[in-house]
């Protein structure tokens, strides 16, 4: 019994490194993209997962500050690994370019 409890609790430490990890890469993704940062440098963007329905993320786009550091919002689609702007102010979501290294890391997060 003992055993079992030690496997079972190395598994979900393991899937949580890797949840981390791909975190990380959603992160790198949007930083390395043509997202258009307006009032702060793209290496200060950090990530909130909204939702993930296990076909698509939502990101919210935030900063440190003050205040509410929010500079918008991007999704990540599992099938074709595309990152997009879906920020409230389009009329329409754009696709982003961002680095295929980065890439190739999200889909085996992903698959």
């Amino acid at each position: 019994m003992k055993m079992l409890f030690f496997v079972m609790f190395l598994s979900l430490d393991a899937f949580a490194g890797n949840n981390a990890r791909c975190y990380d890469y959603l992160a790198d993704a949007v930083r390395s993209s043509n997202y258009d940062f307006i009032y702060v440098a793209a290496k200060d963007v950090n990530v909130i997962i909204d939702s993930d329905n296990g076909k698509e993320i939502s990101m919210q786009l935030n900063y440190d500050t003050d205040g509410s550091g929010s500079i918008g919002w991007a999704s990540y689609i599992y099938s074709d690994a595309s990152l997009w702007n879906t920020s409230a102010y389009l009329e329409d979501k754009i696709k982003l370019r961002y680095d295929n290294s980065i890439k190739d890391k999200l889909k085996k997060c992903f698959n």
